[in-house]
């Protein structure tokens, strides 16, 4: 997914609500930064216990495996 933001000058009310504007905005950006990245991790944590599996398989089938 990828949301491409395009600035545009708006005129406010306010200066507070301009302010209100700003930090709305930056709060969506951030949150859906962090949302993102916890998902990139838990895609690249599984492809890695996924792939660490199958190369031990062979290696330890019979044994017990604590974790």
């Amino acid at each position: 997914m990828a949301i491409q933001l395009t600035p545009e000058v708006s005129e406010f009310r306010s200066e507070k609500d301009a302010q209100r504007h700003i930090g709305d905005v930056t709060d969506l950006i951030v949150g859906t930064y962090h949302l993102n990245f916890g998902l990139i991790h838990e895609v690249v944590e599984r492809i890695l216990v996924t792939s660490k599996s199958t190369k031990d398989a062979d290696a330890n089938c019979g044994k017990v495996v604590v974790m």
